[in-house]
């Protein structure tokens, strides 16, 4: 049973069960313009090294670390002043406020 359990766990560090890769260039969505004139501008920036970075043109407006668990990334930074946790689904990635899913906006993978 030991080595049934340990293949499978082999198996799912390299079939990648931890999640998908987040790493690269995301552009927000906003669809009920939540957040004004420019932020079609911002990128959001998701490095392997699990740090991210939200740019608008040549202005860093934020910098996290930020964790991948199954379905959901959270950011972890006491600066963050729009969602910390995002629900992951395919390459974009949802705002997540009190358990529930915001509508109107999302990052969306270049």
């Amino acid at each position: 049973m030991r080595y049934l359990v340990l293949s499978f766990t082999i198996l799912c560090v390299l079939a990648g069960c931890g999640g998908p890769d987040l790493s690269g260039d995301y552009h927000i969505v906003d669809t009920a313009h939540s957040f004004g004139e420019g932020t079609e501008k911002s990128i959001l920036h998701v490095f392997d090294d699990k740090s991210l970075e939200i740019q608008l043109g040549n202005l860093s407006t934020l910098k996290a670390s930020w964790t991948q668990s199954g379905g959901d990334m959270t950011w972890d930074s006491s600066t963050v002043h729009i969602p910390g946790k995002y629900h992951i689904k395919d390459k974009t990635l949802i705002p997540v406020v009190d358990g529930k899913e915001v509508t109107g906006w999302h990052w969306q993978h270049d």
